[in-house]
């Protein structure tokens, strides 16, 4: 999956989403994004690059690729735990739908 979501971040870097048509997205037995792809990729790569920026009426925030991932790594969920996120919002909020987790400090 690394070599896939690599293969991505070239592709919408430079803007040539036309050839995402022509790629399968592969699809694992198992896959855990914030393992693979978050801690695997992206903090092993570029821990301090931003991963999002919030901005709204109350200021803006940028949050590093380590900051998410010790973010979503606070939500205790272990082996044979149902998943607890909601994938129909926008990823900043998929750690932040556990009752543990509160607003962003």
């Amino acid at each position: 999956m690394q070599r896939y979501f690599q293969e991505f971040q070239r592709i919408a870097e430079a803007g040539t989403y036309h050839e995402l048509a022509a790629r399968p997205v592969p699809k694992p037995e198992y896959f855990n994004w914030t393992t693979e792809i978050l801690e695997g990729l992206h903090v092993a790569t570029h821990p301090d690059k931003p991963a999002l920026v919030l901005a709204g009426d109350a200021g803006r925030r940028t949050i590093t690729y380590a900051e998410l991932a010790g973010q979503a790594n606070q939500l205790g969920i272990g082996n044979g735990a149902p998943p607890r996120c909601c994938p129909s919002r926008p990823c900043y909020s998929w750690c932040r739908c556990a009752p543990s987790c509160g607003p962003p400090t």
